[in-house]
């Protein structure tokens, strides 16, 4: 009974192991394909990634900017908004947010796009292109209004 019990255990560690290794074979086929710019099969190769491991936060984080740069703003979002439940480093956060925010901003949605950039200067207050990009999204929407309000400033 007892060498049962240890074959089980040496047989389930062994398929988390191949689970592993093929969670990662599709992240870097996928991410070869980005390189690429072959947005479509990269986003193939990451959907592969997380049948393997749904909360693979590599294989989300990249289906999220493929989806982007197929244009897909909402589905993007979506992808990342699963890293801002569930990950907790820092760095990553911020990162989730920022492309957050820029999705926001493919979709033309500029109020939630300042909120996400926000949330991404809460996680990493040094990063520059974050602080660019709300700042540029603030004088956007300051001007837009302005604009639709009738007033013009040169």
């Amino acid at each position: 009974m007892r060498s049962i019990c240890i074959f089980m255990f040496l047989f389930l560690f062994s398929l988390a192991g191949f689970a592993q290794k093929a969670e990662r074979k599709h992240i870097r086929q996928g991410n070869s394909l980005y390189e690429e710019e072959k947005f479509t099969e990269a986003e193939i190769e990451y959907r592969k990634s997380l049948e393997v491991d749904r909360q693979s936060p590599e294989g989300i984080f990249n289906l999220g900017n493929s989806l982007f740069k197929q244009e897909k703003p909402k589905e993007a979002i979506e992808q990342y908004q699963q890293i801002t439940g569930t990950e907790k480093d820092s760095m990553r956060l911020s990162a989730a947010w920022h492309n957050i925010g820029n999705s926001f901003m493919q979709a033309q949605d500029f109020g939630k796009a300042i909120e996400a950039y926000k949330q991404a200067l809460i996680h990493n207050y040094k990063d520059d292109q974050t602080r660019y990009n709300l700042a540029k999204e603030i004088v956007l929407t300051y001007d837009f209004k302005c604009y639709t309000a009738g007033r013009v400033f040169t």
